[in-house]
C-alpha cells in the first residue's frame, strides 16, 4: 500500500521517556471516571504484548487509540517521535497514514453522491477531460466506481508520481498510457493514481481543491484539528514523528525524509494523530453519525462497505477499506505505508469497536500483527503478560517438518528441518531460517516482523497447521502429505489406477503435475505442493482428499480409450492437463554447452573479450514510462545498469544497479541507496559472471535438459540450471539457432526476492559475438521493460569508479 491548509496545533503534551512500568493511559476527557477492572487488566497485558512486539520489530515509535462504545478507551504513545533528540511520542504526535487515506476519498465521493453532484455509475471522462485508459474496452467502460476498489485492470503505476515531478493531471493522464494486465473489473490491482483521479473528480464537482473539500466536510466537523494533507504543515507542527527504516545488518534505524504527495493527495498524503483519529472512529462506528449529526447518508454509507472485488481468500475491497472476517464478526480496515512510516485503521462495527496503530517505521507488520492482539484482548481470552515469556519448544523442531497448503493464498510453503534448524521456502523466493522465540513460534530471520507458528489445526487437533504472520495479513496453512514419492514405489504399484501414474502439464500458464504412488495410495501433486490421494467417485471421476467438493479430476481419454489428460476443476478455474511423454533429451548437457558457445560465436570469440558497453531505449509498459540508459560489463563479474525516464518533456527518475564484483546495491531518485547483502553478492558473482557460457562446468552444480516448449511460435529446450551459489534458474535455448531465447529466474529487489522473466531476440554480430538487441524484463513489482539495443561496443575503457556506490 501506498504501498502512497496547515492548522494551529495546541501545545505539545510531553510525556516522560517509556519505560516498562508505565501504565496503560486508560482515561481521556471523553472517558473519564473509572473502568471495569477487568478491562483495564486486558488492556495492560494488551500493551505490554504490543510494546514486546514493537522492540522486537525495531519500530521507534507508536501511537494508539482505541474506541470502544463511543469512547476512548485507550490512548498512548509508545517509544521515540524523534531517535537523536529521544524525543517520546505522545496522543498528539502527527504521523503520515499513508493508504489509510482512501477511506477518506471515499468518503468525500460518497457526501458528493448525496449533494447530488455525481454517481458512482459516472464515466471519469465526464468530469477529467484528459482521463483515458490505453485499452479501448476498459477506457469506454470505466465507472467512479471502479477508481474507488481497484479493479481497473492497471497495475501499480507508482513510480512517476513518487518521483515528485508531475502535476495530479499528469501522473492520471501518465497511468492511462500504460499498459494494463488484466481486463477491466477481472481482478483486484492496487492502483493509487485511479483513486487519486476520484479524489480530483471530487474537488471538479464541488469546486474547491479535494484538500479542502477534505478539511469542510470532514476535518472540521469531527474536530480533526491537528489533521493536514502537506508534508510542510507536519514540520511545521510542535509534535510531529520523524520516519525511519530498520537496517536488519546494521541494527540501525535511519531517517527517511517525508515525501511530497500533492500530486496523489487522495491516495495518502493525509497526516495525523491518535487524538484526531479517535473522532475519525468514532464517526465510522456510529454509520456516518457525529455529535448527534449526520454527515454522510445512511444509504452511502453503507455503499462504503459492500464488497466490490475479492483480493484474495476471505478478504474482499469496498471503498476505501479492506473488508475481512474474524471469528464471525466483520472487520473493516486499511493499512497505510509511505516512507518512514506505517499505519492501521481497522473497525469491527458489530462489536462498536476500533483503533488506529500510527508508527514510524517503513513497511512494518506490527500494525497487522495489533489487530489480532486487540481483538483477542478485549473479546477474546483475556491476555496477561505472561506470554512475553519464552519457552522452550514444547514440540521437537524436526516435527514440524512438512508441506503446508495455503488455500486461502493458493499457495504452499515447505517447512524443513537441517543443521539442527528448521527453514521455510516459498515458491519463487530465497528459504529462508526460522528462529525459535518461545514454544511453538518462530521468526523468519533477515525479515523483521514476520512470523511462523505451529498448532493443532482447528479442524483436526491430530493435524498440525501453521500461522503465519505477515504485513498482507495473518493467513493459515495445513500440512498435509509430503510430495516427495519415490521412483521404485511409484514402479511398483501394480493397482487399479497404475494407467493414470505420469507427468501432466498445463501449458499458458505452464504447471506440472505428477500423479504417482506410495504405500498403495496414488497421489497427485506439482512441484512445492501436497500430494493428494485420489478419491474414485466414479468411473473416471476423483475427489482429491483433504479438499472440498469444489476440487476434483476428470480423466480424459483418446479415440483408443487410452488416457489423454486430466480436467482439474477448482474454484480458481479449470484447468486441462495434458499427459507428457517421458522426454527423452537428445543430447547432453555436455553436448548442448558446446552448441551454445557455437552459436553465440566460438569460444576463441568470446575468451578474447572483457568488457562491454550498451546503450539502449527502455519503455516500462506497465508504468507508462520510457527513457534511455547504459549498461557497463567487464570481467569477471562487474556490471552496472543506469537508466533516466522522463514524461511530458521533464526528467523524473533515474535508476541505477551496481556490482563491482565483491560488493553491490541500487541508487534511485526516487529514495535512499539500498546494499546487497553478502548472499545476495555471491549470488551475483555467479549471476553476472562476464564468460559464464564459458564456465558452466565450475558455476553451476548441475546442468539438466528437461523438456521442450516453445517459446512464441519457436522451439526450444527447456534447461534447469542450479548454481553453485544461488537460485536456480530455467533457460530456454532455441533447438535450432541455439541461442538463448527466455530465461526464468528469482532476483532481489528493494522489496525481497521476486521472480523475473527475461526475452531475447535481434540477435546480431558485433566483433564476432552474437548478442541479443532487443530485451525485455518482468516481474510483479515493475511489470515488463523492453529495451532496445542502439549501440553495442566490446572493450572500451571503462572506469572502476562506474561499478561503485556513488558514481
Amino acid at each position: 500500500m501506498l504501498p502512497p491548509l496547515s492548522h494551529t496545533l495546541p501545545p505539545a503534551v510531553h510525556a516522560a521517556p517509556q519505560s516498562r512500568t508505565r501504565k496503560p493511559a486508560l482515561a481521556t476527557e471523553k472517558s473519564k471516571g473509572s473502568l471495569p477492572a477487568n478491562l483495564a487488566a486486558r488492556l495492560a497485558g494488551m500493551e505490554q504484548i504490543l510494546e514486546k512486539n514493537r522492540r522486537e520489530l525495531h519500530v521507534s515509535g507508536a501511537s494508539l487509540v482505541i474506541v470502544k462504545d463511543g469512547k476512548v478507551v485507550y490512548m498512548k504513545g509508545l517509544g521515540l517521535r524523534d531517535i537523536a533528540l529521544k524525543q517520546p511520542v505522545t496522543p498528539d504526535t502527527l504521523f503520515a497514514i499513508g493508504s489509510s487515506t482512501k477511506a477518506f476519498t471515499a468518503m468525500t465521493v460518497m457526501m458528493s453522491v448525496d449533494d447530488g453532484k455525481l454517481a458512482l455509475t459516472d464515466s471519469p471522462h465526464k468530469y477529467l477531460p484528459y482521463f483515458t485508459l490505453s485499452d479501448p474496452d476498459a477506457d469506454a467502460r470505466i465507472t467512479i466506481s471502479d477508481l474507488l476498489c481497484h479493479r481497473s485492470g492497471l497495475a501499480r503505476t507508482d513510480m512517476a508520481w513518487a518521483s515528485g515531478k508531475l502535476t495530479a493531471e499528469e501522473v492520471i493522464r501518465l497511468a492511462g498510457q500504460a499498459k494494463p494486465t488484466a481486463k477491466l473489473g477481472e481482478k483486484f490491482q492496487y492502483q493509487n493514481v485511479m483513486v487519486s483521479a476520484a479524489g480530483q473528480i471530487v474537488g471538479e464537482v464541488q469546486h474547491a481543491p479535494w484538500t479542502s473539500v477534505l478539511t469542510q466536510r470532514i476535518l472540521k466537523p469531527l474536530g480533526m484539528n491537528a489533521t493536514n494533507t502537506s508534508s510542510a504543515a507536519m514540520r511545521r507542527a510542535a509534535d510531529f514523528a520523524m520516519g525511519y527504516v530498520y537496517n536488519p545488518d546494521t541494527k540501525q534505524s535511519t531517517h527517511l525524509p517525508m515525501r511530497n504527495l500533492e500530486c496523489i493527495a487522495p491516495a495518502g498524503a493525509i497526516n495525523s494523530n491518535a487524538r484526531d483519529m479517535a473522532r475519525w472512529l468514532e464517526f465510522m462506528l456510529a454509520g456516518g453519525v457525529y455529535n448527534g449529526k449526520r454527515l454522510v447518508s445512511e444509504k452511502s454509507f453503507a455503499e462504503l462497505t459492500k464488497e466490490r472485488i475479492r483480493v484474495a481468500g476471505n478478504i474482499g475491497y469496498g471503498y476505501g477499506w479492506m473488508l475481512e472476517d474474524w471469528k464471525g464478526h466483520k472487520v473493516v480496515e486499511h493499512g497505510g505505508n509511505i516512507d518512514g512510516f506505517s499505519a492501521e485503521v481497522a473497525l469491527m462495527p458489530d462489536q462498536k469497536l476500533g483503533f488506529v496503530l500510527l508508527t514510524n517505521e517503513n513497511t512494518t507488520p506490527l500494525a497487522s500483527l495489533a489487530k489480532e492482539t486487540i481483538w483477542e484482548s478485549l473479546l477474546g481470552a483475556p491476555k496477561t503478560p505472561a506470554v512475553l515469556t519464552h519457552s522452550p519448544p514444547s514440540v521437537d523442531p524436526s516435527k514440524e517438518v512438512g508441506v503446508y497448503q495455503f488455500a486461502a493464498a493458493s499457495l504452499d510453503v515447505t517447512v524443513a528441518y537441517k543443521d539442527h534448524a528448521l527453514t521455510l521456502s516459498v515458491p519463487g523466493q530465497p528459504t529462508y531460517t526460522l528462529e525459535n522465540v518461545g514454544d511453538r513460534r518462530y521468526k523468519l530471520a533477515i525479515v523483521p516482523g514476520f512470523f511462523a507458528t505451529f498448532r493443532p489445526a482447528k479442524s483436526d487437533p491430530k493435524q498440525t497447521e501453521l500461522l503465519m504472520e505477515q504485513p498482507q495479513g495473518n493467513f493459515v496453512a495445513v500440512r498435509g502429505l509430503s510430495s516427495a514419492v519415490t521412483a521404485p514405489e511409484t514402479a511398483a504399484y501394480d493397482g487399479p489406477l497404475k494407467e493414470l501414474i505420469g507427468s501432466y502439464a498445463n501449458e499458458t500458464p505452464r504447471i506440472e503435475f505428477t500423479v504417482a504412488a506410495t504405500h498403495g495410495k496414488v497421489l497427485f501433486s506439482t512441484p512445492g505442493q501436497p500430494a493428494l490421494t485420489l478419491v474414485e467417485k466414479a468411473k473416471d471421476q476423483f475427489a482429491l482428499e483433504g479438499l472440498p467438493d469444489t476440487f476434483g479430476l476428470t480423466v480424459q481419454r483418446n479415440a483408443a480409450g487410452g488416457v489423454s489428460g486430466l480436467h482439474l476443476t477448482q474454484p480458481q478455474g479449470a484447468l486441462d492437463l495434458k499427459r507428457e511423454q517421458q522426454f527423452v533429451a537428445p543430447m547432453s548437457a555436455e553436448e548442448l554447452m558446446r552448441k551454445v558457445i557455437d552459436a553465440l560465436g566460438g569460444e576463441a570469440n568470446l575468451s578474447k573479450h572483457h568488457a562491454l558497453k550498451e546503450t539502449f531505449t527502455a519503455s516500462m509498459e506497465n508504468q507508462g514510462l520510457t527513457g534511455n540508459g547504459i549498461q557497463y560489463a567487464r570481467a569477471p563479474a562487474s556490471s552496472t545498469t543506469e537508466i533516466a525516464f522522463s514524461a511530458f518533456g521533464k526528467a523524473i527518475l533515474t535508476l541505477r544497479t551496481f556490482f563491482d564484483g565483491d560488493t553491490g546495491g541500487a541508487e534511485s531518485s526516487l529514495g535512499p541507496s539500498t546494499s546487497l547483502s553478502k548472499i545476495d553478492c555471491a549470488e551475483k558473482r555467479i549471476a553476472l559472471d562476464f564468460n559464464s557460457e564459458l564456465k558452466w562446468r565450475t558455476l553451476f552444480k548441475t546442468v539438466e535438459i528437461k523438456r521442450l516448449a516453445k517459446v512464441g511460435e519457436e522451439e526450444a529446450y527447456v534447461v534447469e540450471m542450479t548454481p553453485v551459489s544461488g537460485k536456480l534458474s530455467t533457460r530456454f535455448f532455441s533447438t535450432k539457432s541455439f541461442l538463448t531465447l527466455k530465461q526464468e529466474s528469482v532476483v532481489v529487489t528493494p522489496v525481497g526476492a521476486v521472480p523475473m522473466t527475461s526475452m531475447f531476440g535481434d540477435y546480431r554480430e558485433v566483433d564476432g559475438v552474437k548478442v541479443p538487441f532487443l530485451q525485455s524484463q518482468e516481474n510483479a513489482i515493475t511489470g515488463k521493460t523492453v529495451m532496445i539495443m542502439e549501440k553495442i561496443e566490446f572493450d572500451v575503457p571503462i572506469p572502476t569508479t562506474a561499478f561503485k556506490v556513488g558514481k
